[in-house]
Formats: C-alpha cells, sequence, structure tokens
C-alpha cells in the first residue's frame, strides 16, 4: 500500500506493514526513554539528600549508559532495515547526530546517490571525512589562533617537538569542562617536567569570560581561541560534537588517544612518560 510520512515532532507513518513495524519501534524508544527517566529522577534524589555514593554513582551511570546505548542501537537497526523508503530516509537524516561514525558509515552505504548528494547528508559525508584525517594513527592537523595577549599561536608550536602534546578543547561556559578541569590540572602538574603539555582551545565567546576561565581554573599551560563558539572552524576541522573533548598526541605528533578522562588520563600518561 501506499506509506504516507508526516513530518512533524510526533512522525506518524500510515499504509502497508510499515506503520505496524514503526509503531512497535517507537514504543519500544518510549519504554527506554521512561526508564532513563526515571534513573534520572533517582540519581537527582540520591543526590539532593546525600544518599549518594560513589557505587551507587557508578552504578546508575553504568544504567544510563546501557540505556542511551540500547535507544542508539535500536535506532540504527530501524534505520538500516528502512533507509530504502521515506521514513528510514527521514529518520537518518534527524537523528545522525546520537550515532559513532562508524555506524554512519554503515547506514551510509547503504543509500543511495540522490540521497547523498542532499545538503544535510552532505554534511555528515564532509564530517565523516574530516574525522578519518584525525582518526587514532593520524597525524595532528595543525592550526593557528590568538593566545590570550593577542598573539599569533599555532599547535604546530608545540606538537611533534618530542613532548607529548594534550589538545583540551574546552570553554569557561561548559560546566563538564569545569568539573573535569581540576584533573588536567593534576596530570599537568605531575608530568610537565617529564615532557608533557597541554594546550587548551576555547570554545569561549567572551574574552573577558575566556580570560577569567583560565585563572580560576588555573589553567597555566598555553591557551588560544577565536572567540567564535560552535563557529570556530576547528570544530569540523577535528569533527568533535561535544566539550570537552581531549586528544592525546605522542612525542612525534601522532593521534594516540581522545577523550581520557580521570584515572586514564593520568594511567596513560604513566604508561608513556613514567610516575
Amino acid at each position: 500500500g501506499t506509506i504516507r510520512v508526516q513530518f512533524d515532532s510526533t512522525v506518524t507513518v500510515s499504509g502497508s506493514q510499515l506503520n505496524d513495524a514503526y509503531n512497535t519501534f517507537r514504543t519500544e524508544q518510549e519504554n527506554i526513554t521512561k526508564e532513563i527517566r526515571a534513573l534520572s529522577q533517582q540519581y537527582q534524589e540520591a543526590a539532593s539528600t546525600g544518599a549518594m555514593t560513589d557505587s551507587l554513582d557508578a552504578a546508575l551511570t553504568a544504567q544510563y549508559e546501557k540505556l542511551s546505548g540500547d535507544i542508539s542501537s535500536k535506532t540504527a537497526d530501524f534505520i538500516k532495515a528502512n533507509i530504502a523508503n521515506p521514513l528510514g530516509k527521514f529518520l537518518f537524516m534527524t537523528s545522525a547526530e546520537m550515532f559513532e561514525p562508524e555506524t554512519q558509515r554503515e547506514i551510509l552505504a547503504l543509500t543511495d546517490e540522490a540521497y547523498k548528494s542532499q545538503e544535510s547528508i552532505q554534511r555528515i559525508v564532509k564530517r565523516l571525512e574530516n574525522a578519518e584525517r584525525v582518526a587514532i594513527g593520524q597525524k595532528f592537523i595543525d592550526f593557528t589562533m590568538k593566545d590570550p595577549e593577542g598573539n599569533d599561536i599555532s599547535l604546530s608550536d608545540y606538537a611533534g617537538k618530542g613532548k607529548v602534546v594534550l589538545i583540551d578543547f574546552w570553554a569557561a561556559w561548559c560546566g563538564p569542562c569545569r568539573d573535569e578541569m581540576p584533573n588536567v590540572v593534576a596530570a599537568y602538574n605531575n608530568y610537565k617536567n617529564k615532557g608533557f603539555e597541554v594546550v587548551g582551545v576555547s570554545l569561549d565567546r567572551e574574552r573577558e569570560r575566556w580570560l577569567s576561565g583560565i585563572k580560576e581554573l588555573n589553567m597555566t599551560w598555553p591557551q588560544m581561541s577565536e572567540l567564535k563558539f560552535w563557529d570556530t572552524p576547528v570544530v569540523e576541522l577535528y569533527a568533535f560534537r561535544g566539550i570537552p573533548h581531549t586528544v592525546l598526541l605522542d612525542k612525534e605528533g601522532t593521534i594516540i588517544a581522545k577523550d581520557l578522562q580521570g584515572a586514564e588520563l593520568h594511567n596513560k600518561l604513566n604508561e608513556l612518560l613514567g610516575e
């Protein structure tokens, strides 16, 4: 039969067996979303009543990550099964951001050239090409911005010069960046005399806020910014969608890890540079 797809905030489908498949998929998603909401409420209650412990925090976080992964994998499976029809194409266009690059490539491989040529899909293709250029095992890509004094500063001033370098993409307005920064400061202080450097790249928009953030968070390493928020070209160049985002380079300037936080960063630096 004819498939009718109504593209709005509550996508509805009528006609043919696709209707049943989509409604089953949507019900599954709604059920998982309810579980996530309940989990979030449990987390907030534990945090606000002082009942939160490290083990409870870890358990709730693990549950949350599993449920989020379920949503992503079920959505990908549904899109792959329906990518030849308008619904699958629309769902990929609107939800591509939730997938890892590998999943995006798998879905795109199933699509036709006309679909790939659409502007919104071309943006995804371009981002995947950028992601390949900055994948683990690739050399760093250089970029130049202004330091806090207004002088030009390039990544190549530090990368590939015999030191292990952490590129730290952050912003003063970013709560998770602020939460993680004490860990980066501790790693820097511990390893700076053993061949470790950090280069801070800010997505701030306001100069004063950027400078006060550097001071408040005790960042004593090189800093640069274009003060262009998410319009900073390096966002596309290094193919990331959220901050904090870190890229670890070895002494030759090869990308060896990404998004190491907490103990993971310390363990990696210990492995590379010793205690």
